[in-house]
């Protein structure tokens, strides 16, 4: 047998010490910490403060006024063509037609607030455009104990993004879009980054996000905020997506058992449809402390498409009715009705 000269067996030893501390060091960092994302992620950017970035900065620089329109997502004006009161709870309200990007009814449009869960269909829009909606996510334990409206994950089952979206936008689940933005990219802070970067991509520098869900910060200045034109536009080019605009019209849907990766779960949507009017396809719901009642609604009635968007309402469900009625009973439907 060959002998193994004293400094190469040194060699070898230091190699073998060098690997067991790293294995140990790892061992002991991930029993300790409850949330680990056990789901692969490359790496994740960390920020100490997510309003001391680059995209804050070009956010507050700027308003979405500033060179309007910015696209043709917004509406042609922010001057709305029908001026009738009424009697909309809410703090701020914006109605468009997709189809003319006629703003017909509005109340504080370009004023900043707090938006709740509506945060979740910018969530849903970058994962949309960011992975494949067959990627395997597994839930880490921060995912599963994130509280608050949730579709019931489990920590260490395994679903894919387009499960977790269908909680994400039907039941508005917390979890889900935790799991989503913990584990795409690079992880929670860059998936976080890429939300206000499509902010800006879209002109809506009335707008940023500090989270995937939409849950109030320790302050109103430390939560996400935006204005009801702003959400027009996010919620007109959300809707060009297929994927999103079938999940968000979807009022019953069975995430069903799948052995070895998760359990079954039922999801009813929290858009009434049309409990609330005949027609409604969508789109989100929201209600926090800061925000009070928030709502995204679209409609497709007698021809028409309308996007409605309500914000720090405290009857978002009965402003929605009186503005339906309004628009599908008393406005006739010409070809040029706002001209």
């Amino acid at each position: 047998m060959r002998k193994i000269s004293l400094p190469a067996a040194l060699f070898f030893i230091s190699i073998i010490l060098f690997l067991s501390a790293g294995f140990l060091f790892l061992s002991s960092s991930v029993s300790s910490n409850e949330s680990v994302i056990i789901s692969p992620v490359v790496s994740d950017i960390t920020a100490s403060n997510i309003f001391e970035t680059d995209l804050f900065s070009k956010v507050k620089s700027q308003k979405t006024l500033d060179n309007y329109p910015p696209n043709s997502h917004f509406p042609r004006n922010t001057q709305a063509s029908q001026n009738i009161d009424l009697d909309i709870k809410a703090n701020s309200y914006a109605v468009m037609d997709r189809d003319t990007k006629e703003l017909i009814l509005g109340k504080n449009i370009t004023t900043e607030a707090q938006i709740a869960s509506l945060v979740k269909v910018m969530t849903a829009v970058v994962a949309l455009e960011k992975e494949n909606t067959e990627k395997e996510i597994v839930i880490s334990k921060l995912a599963s104990t994130v509280g608050e409206a949730t579709m019931g994950l489990s920590y260490g089952e395994s679903y894919t993004l387009s499960e977790l979206l269908y909680g994400l936008l039907m039941v508005s689940g917390n979890d889900a879009a935790e799991s989503i933005a913990s584990s795409l990219g690079r992880g929670r802070n860059w998936f976080i980054s890429e939300m206000n970067k499509k902010v800006i991509d879209l002109g809506m520098y009335d707008t940023y996000f500090v989270n995937p869900t939409g849950l109030d910060g320790n302050t109103k200045e430390e939560s996400t905020f935006s204005t009801s034109l702003d959400l027009l536009a996010l919620t007109d080019y959300a809707l060009e997506n297929e994927t999103f605009a079938q999940i968000v019209s979807t009022k019953y849907h069975t995430i069903t058992y799948d052995e070895n990766y998760h359990k079954s779960i039922y999801l009813e949507n929290l858009i009434s449809f049309d409990a609330t009017y005949p027609g409604i396809k969508g789109v989100k719901t929201g209600n926090t402390d800061f925000a009070g009642q928030t709502l995204i609604s679209y409609a497709e009635n007698n021809g028409r498409r309308i996007i409605v968007v309500i914000l720090g309402s405290t009857g978002t469900r009965d402003d929605a009715i009186k503005i339906y009625k309004y628009l599908f009973e008393n406005i006739t439907n010409t070809t040029n009705k706002y001209q």
